[in-house]
């Protein structure tokens, strides 16, 4: 049974492609990039946030924006990835252990619906996502 309506693998493919041709194809430590980078996804296994800051970029950017149903999970050795923002939909607490001069975040989440708002399934996820995000500010 598939574990979403897209395997990704267009997805992997346009961001190897936009790695490999940029000047940093060959830096494999996040931090050694002009700005340091790490994306934020969401082991599935152990429900924790999962931060990748090396390896290959296209795999870490496609593992955190692997979205549940749309985009399949990335598999890393033994951890299964998925978007970020499933545990950390504004990762500042992450952000903060590396003592930036400052963290540029915005919070685009809504509130959580009413009873009369929640009528479809869209909406109970939509609401079920906000929940779970409200631990992270």
């Amino acid at each position: 049974m598939p574990t979403a309506i897209n395997t990704g693998q267009q997805v992997a493919n346009y961001l190897n492609l936009l790695t490999l041709n940029a000047p940093i194809n060959t830096v494999t430590n996040f931090d050694e990039f002009i700005y340091p980078f790490e994306a934020v996804s969401t082991n599935l296994i152990t429900g924790e946030p999962h931060v990748l800051n090396n390896g290959s970029l296209s795999i870490a950017m496609r593992a955190s924006s692997s979205v549940s149903l749309v985009l399949a999970p990335v598999k890393i050795d033994s951890l299964i990835l998925v978007d970020g923002g499933l545990v950390a939909n504004n990762p500042v607490s992450i952000a903060k252990r590396h003592n930036p001069d400052f963290i540029l975040a915005v919070d685009a989440t809504s509130p959580l619906r009413d009873d009369n708002e929640v009528k479809i399934s869209l909406g109970n996820c939509g609401s079920a996502c906000e929940y779970s995000h409200e631990g992270d500010q």
